[in-house]
């Protein structure tokens, strides 16, 4: 779990380059609260990593 946690702030810029490039699933969290944003980008990640 240590080792999630320290990637996480590398992955929120990839969250960050990949809403820039309009992926729309990710794109479409903006509507959503921080708490929502970040369990449905930790559940992205899980299925890309």
């Amino acid at each position: 779990m240590r080792q999630n946690r320290l990637s996480m702030p590398t992955c929120y810029t990839y969250y960050e380059q990949t809403r820039k490039r309009g992926f729309r699933s990710i794109a479409a969290a903006n509507d959503m609260n921080h708490g929502e944003l970040f369990e449905a980008y930790q559940a992205f990640w899980k299925k890309h990593h």
